[in-house]
């Protein structure tokens, strides 16, 4: 299945704007990261030590124009043509 996956702010200087990844069937957004985080930098990035997605980081899933939400970086399924959409967390106010 096809899976189209962008980066956001300064994630796209390390990572790329936008991509098409290329996944076996019944992917999961852990599996995706796992595919993109492909250096030891790029891991440090987004991932934590036990291979979580860091809190700092966002991961959403847009299946269609009105259904698009914050998922869980490890389990959530994937369905050709998803988009997931990845960038920092914003705190402070």
């Amino acid at each position: 299945m096809k899976i189209k996956v962008r980066f956001y702010a300064d994630f796209k200087k390390m990572f790329f704007e936008e991509q098409d990844i290329e996944l076996g069937d019944r992917a999961k957004i852990k599996d995706l990261l796992a595919q993109v985080c492909d250096t030891d930098e790029r891991r440090k990035e987004i991932l934590d030590s036990s291979g979580k997605v860091k809190p700092s980081v966002v991961v959403v899933l847009k299946r269609d124009v009105e259904d698009s939400k914050v998922v869980d970086g490890e389990y959530a399924e994937l369905k050709d043509g998803d988009v997931v959409m990845v960038l920092r967390a914003v705190f402070g106010g």
